[in-house]
């Protein structure tokens, strides 16, 4: 599915309220996941979301995905 930009919708799985459009690079750090380690927190709040997030345009978090603080 693609919204009227062209750019395919992630979404999280079983969350089904419209989203509204952003910058991501507004609101987030984004890496190359080369340089540097995010610091891991258990219960941080945020999810880190990589690409192992990712999965048929939907972003999937379970009791792996590792989280960070706001910070």
């Amino acid at each position: 599915m693609a919204n009227k930009n062209n750019y395919p919708e992630v979404r999280f799985a079983g969350y089904s309220e419209d989203w509204d459009t952003i910058v991501l690079g507004d609101y987030a750090e984004i890496g190359d996941g080369i340089h540097g380690t995010p610091i891991y927190t258990e219960n941080g709040g945020v999810f880190f979301i990589n690409g192992n997030n990712l999965v048929s345009g939907e972003i999937i978090t379970n009791d792996e995905t590792k989280e960070v603080t706001e910070n």
